[in-house]
């Protein structure tokens, strides 16, 4: 039977919605060379546009109304996309406040790919990119793969109280040298009133105030501050308040800092702090696993009159540290006012006292202490025991997608091999091998990576009794992933490897180590 035309006429109408949605969702790809204005061509850009920036230097100056270099506001799907960080620079004048401007009514935009930098001496408060408090509706923004120097704010991811900044991605950029001292300068990251946000894999160096400050987030907050390497925090002692820590949770809930290594701070290592001006709660802190390396101050400093929730973290304190009575590996003495505090350092379950290692799968930790190794849910601190028991345990570390889409697994190091776990049915695949002398374990790549004394060995998570590939190097004094790469500290030097081929480029270099 035929179609009544009214039906007909709905159906068209229907389809032609349809086609139009579709056209409208398709990405438009606009490249972009140096000498162009890049700023009016992202103010005028519709939804769905990627940014495509050719090699070479674009030199911004600051504008109405923020006297940012380029503004990004009442946007919705826009990526701005370097070639390679190394060879595709934005440089700032010196009357530049903001780099990029993240402003109002603003998702699902990502700046990849570029070196950011400011111009030396400093005239403003220059952030590499940030904002005022005022601006509000932002969700699902990543800042990933980028270098950023030569400015006083780095990263700012911050709004006001009222505002509303969600599902924020900051992972695998290298930022420092940060100028300043006072509050408001020489920051990394910065995060303020922000929910959802994920800072990981990130290289932070040579930071004045705070490589990373979580400076307010609201219960529910749901912070994880994760993988990074810190390096060299106010490496000329410049700071004169040195419990201004390195790593800082302040007026914060909800929050997990896990993984983070932080090599020869000159201030506090990490801080937990309390909010000494409204009064906000400061609960469901977590430190899982940071290792802190030459503390010349405090390793874990916690002032919140609460308690705090720590497993298997590391401090090695400076062999030589300029005031003795003020290096130690926790405390929660209040320096600043000269008080004690009520504070408490406590494991979430008195089995886990003595955690030797931990990993996060998506919302769930995986806690090894004695051999023993439970999946913990983190909010309740349930947990259930896996069967077996291990001895000689040299590294417990998880990896996504280890044998498949959707397939994570736990890789438990021992001195006798290396066990594949699946940690939905506790079924474990047994690798014999000869691991005795391990010192890190780590995953970079989709690899496992181990450091066997002075040698670093790369094993495929398919099959880890398979003949891996590796290589020596000398004096290596640590190890740490940096998202796609490996930061290896050696007695040659600080490197960057391949996670694939052990090969690497020496900091300052760019020629490729063999």
């Amino acid at each position: 039977m035929p179609k009544s035309a009214p039906a007909l006429i709905s159906l068209a109408l229907l389809c032609s919605a349809f086609c139009a949605s579709r056209a409208e969702a398709r990405t438009k790809y606009v490249k972009v060379r140096p000498g162009q204005d890049l700023a009016a061509l992202i103010r005028n850009a519709r939804a769905n546009t990627a940014f495509l920036l050719a090699p070479g230097t674009y030199k911004l100056k600051p504008q109405e109304p923020h006297l940012q270099a380029v503004l990004l506001e009442n946007k919705s799907n826009v990526t701005i996309l370097g070639r390679d960080r190394e060879k595709t620079r934005i440089e700032l004048s010196p009357g530049v406040k903001f780099g990029f401007y993240i402003g109002s009514n603003l998702s699902n935009v990502t700046i990849q790919g570029l070196t950011i930098s400011g111009t030396l001496p400093l005239k403003e408060n220059t952030h590499a990119i940030g904002n005022y408090s005022g601006s509000t509706k932002i969700k699902g923004l990543r800042f990933t793969d980028l270098k950023i120097e030569k400015v006083a704010v780095g990263i700012s991811i911050a709004a006001g109280e009222n505002g509303s900044y969600s599902d924020v991605s900051v992972d695998r950029n290298v930022i420092g040298p940060t100028i300043g001292t006072d509050a408001g300068w020489g920051y990394g990251i910065h995060i303020e009133n922000a929910t959802n946000v994920r800072v990981s894999g990130n290289f932070i160096r040579e930071c004045t105030r705070h490589s990373i400050y979580l400076a307010r987030a609201a219960k529910g907050s749901n912070v994880r501050i994760e993988n990074n390497l810190i390096l060299d925090h106010d490496p000329r002692s410049k700071q004169p308040r040195w419990y201004c820590a390195a790593l800082v949770c302040s007026r914060s809930s909800d929050v997990i800092i896990s993984g983070n290594l932080v090599v020869d701070p000159r201030t506090v290592a990490i801080s937990v702090e309390p909010d000494e001006f409204k009064a906000w709660p400061t609960k469901n802190i977590s430190l899982f696993s940071n290792r802190v390396l030459g503390a010349r101050r405090v390793g874990l400093w916690l002032t919140t009159d609460g308690s705090c929730e720590v497993l298997a973290n590391k401090v090695t304190l400076h062999a030589a540290p300029p005031d003795p009575q003020w290096c130690r590996e926790t405390s929660t003495y209040d320096y600043a006012r000269g008080k004690e505090t009520k504070s408490s350092f406590k494991a979430p379950q008195e089995r886990w006292t003595k955690a030797e290692y931990t990993a996060l799968l998506g919302d769930q930790l995986y806690i090894m202490a004695g051999g023993v190794l439970d999946q913990a849910e983190t909010k309740t601190w349930t947990f259930e025991t896996c069967p077996k028991k291990w001895e000689n345990v040299r590294g417990l570390v998880a990896l996504e997608n280890a044998v498949g889409k959707g397939k994570h697994r736990l890789y438990v190091v021992t001195d006798t091999g290396i066990d594949e776990v699946n940690p939905a049915r506790w079924k474990i695949r047994d690798s014999k091998g000869d691991w005795k002398g391990t010192r890190y374990v780590t995953t970079a790549g989709g690899y496992l990576h181990l450091l066997v004394d002075d040698v670093l060995h790369r094993v495929s998570p398919k099959s880890p009794s398979a003949r891996s590939t590796k290589k020596p190097w000398s004096g290596t004094k640590w190890i740490c992933p940096l998202g796609d790469r490996i930061f290896l500290s050696s007695s040659g030097g600080n490197y960057l490897l391949d996670p694939k081929t052990l090969k690497g480029v020496k900091l300052g270099e760019k020629k490729a180590a063999d």
